[in-house]
């Protein structure tokens, strides 16, 4: 799951989209972007592999989600593992990748940027000038041999300008499902672009239809080592086009004119302007109503729509206006009710019925009982529970994490936080299990006992505690 994107680094697109630039490319300079007096540089010095390109947006995309995660800390420090990070990406967790991620890490620490009169202020809604390393600082330990490995503990320290930014909140919405699915660097890069460019500035919420632009214009947007040749320029972009369209994120791409005057013209699917801007409200609604947090409602809206989220939402309201059971997890209930609800639930004369033992008001019923393989009847609430700690497992994690970053914030610090989401991410510790234990402690006036106790754990390898 992906949390909301910065959307100056989105928009100024500050990483080249390309897999790979020569080991001495190590500047460029954009003069008078989207025709507004100013300029954007990139520098950094030789030996980094060139100015940060291709997997390093996946990087600095992953680290944003990841602080956002960790409380968003104002100080922007964070303490991650490398695997953490290499799985928020969705990239691959063989060494290679790892190494890639060193590399990647060392690159955003040193490489330099200037943006001249186009940094968005969203707090006081003006452009203004800015200067930063996406990395301010990091510090590794468990390094073995020059080389990061899953053991690894990272401290980032994130550039200021772009942590106030994230507070500010200028950010927009991610399609998780779409970036998930994109396999090669290129297109998920020029779906962030694409995405933040047909948004306007100042209100992100607009969406634009279609956005057109001169081909070599877009190269340089694009941060292309080529922005001169047409046909190159085209040859490169091909592949990420099918893609896009593959996945129904654009409509069509056309090039008109020749030469130096071809413009390209994207074309985006309605479905997708819609789920960009008019779920606001009812992304609110399931935070507030059921605590699902926003990048699995978003996934649930591109999964199954606007109008079957919106025709769950009531149904989950009615069965827990109509009976007196209440779900273990609100965000894993709503979450089954969006996805089963034609197979859990029925509506008939104004009356639901919901598949659910235990609720014997006289206007519900049980569905047809399930059988098992011996022919007996199955326990449907034990089943339904069941699926409800095993499914959407994004969702019970982030919720209890909300929780636990209010009642915990005086017992933890950022690290333990980081830790904690590891555990829980990487199955060492179930998130049900551990909810209950947490809710126990509250209520039972033993919270310091249950902090010490978790502190201990999470650093030691698994005990019988949890």
């Amino acid at each position: 799951m992906h949390h909301p994107a910065e959307l100056n680094i989105s928009r100024l697109n500050l990483i080249s989209i390309q897999e790979r630039v020569p080991d001495d490319y190590n500047a460029w300079r954009i003069e008078n972007p989207f025709g507004i007096k100013g300029h954007i540089t990139c520098t950094i010095f030789d030996g980094y592999g060139g100015v940060p390109h291709g997997l390093d947006a996946d990087i600095v995309n992953a680290l944003l989600d990841l602080f956002t995660e960790a409380g968003s800390p104002s100080d922007g420090v964070i303490y991650v593992t490398p695997y953490q990070i290499l799985s928020k990406a969705n990239l691959d967790l063989s060494g290679r990748y790892y190494e890639n991620l060193r590399e990647s890490i060392i690159r955003l620490t040193q490489a330099t940027y200037t943006i001249d009169n186009h940094w968005m202020d969203y707090d006081e809604r003006k452009y203004t000038t800015a200067t930063f390393r996406f990395i301010t600082e990091h510090d590794i330990t468990s390094i073995e041999q020059g080389h990061i490995n899953e053991k690894a503990v990272l401290k980032i320290v994130l550039a200021q300008k772009i942590i106030q930014s994230m507070l500010a909140n200028y950010t927009k919405p991610v399609n998780s499902v779409l970036l998930n699915g994109l396999k090669r660097s290129i297109p998920r890069s020029l779906y962030r672009l694409l995405d933040a460019r047909r948004r306007n500035p100042e209100r992100p919420d607009e969406l634009a239809l279609d956005f057109e632009i001169k081909l070599t214009d877009w190269a340089r947007e694009c941060k292309l080592i080529e922005t001169e040749t047409s046909a190159h320029i085209k040859k490169l972009l091909a592949s990420a086009h099918s893609q896009l369209i593959e996945k129904s994120y654009l409509k069509s791409v056309t090039y008109s004119g020749r030469g130096a005057n071809t413009m390209i013209r994207y074309e985006f699917h309605r479905s997708e302007v819609i789920d960009g801007s008019d779920t606001a409200p009812i992304i609110k609604e399931l935070k507030e109503s059921f605590g699902l947090p926003e990048g699995s409602s978003i996934v649930l809206i591109n999964a199954y729509g606007i109008a079957q989220v919106n025709e769950r939402i009531e149904l989950a309201r009615e069965v827990l206006r109509s009976g007196n059971w209440r779900p273990k997890s609100m965000p894993a209930y709503i979450t089954d009710v969006i996805k089963n609800g034609t197979e859990k639930y029925q509506s008939k004369q104004g009356a639901t019925h919901l598949a659910l033992p235990g609720m014997e008001r006289p206007e519900y019923t049980l569905a047809k009982p399930s059988h098992s393989a011996t022919g007996q009847d199955t326990d449907v609430h034990e089943e339904f529970e069941k699926t409800l700690s095993a499914m959407d497992r994004d969702a019970l994690i982030e919720s209890l994490l909300k929780a636990m970053h209010v009642s915990m914030r005086r017992h933890f610090d950022t690290q333990h936080f980081s830790l904690l989401r590891s555990a829980l991410e990487r199955g060492r510790m179930d998130p049900a299990d551990l909810s209950a234990r947490h809710s126990h402690a509250m209520s039972n006036g033993m919270k310091d006992e249950f902090a010490v106790q978790l502190k201990e754990w999470l650093v030691q390898p698994p005990s019988p505690l949890l």
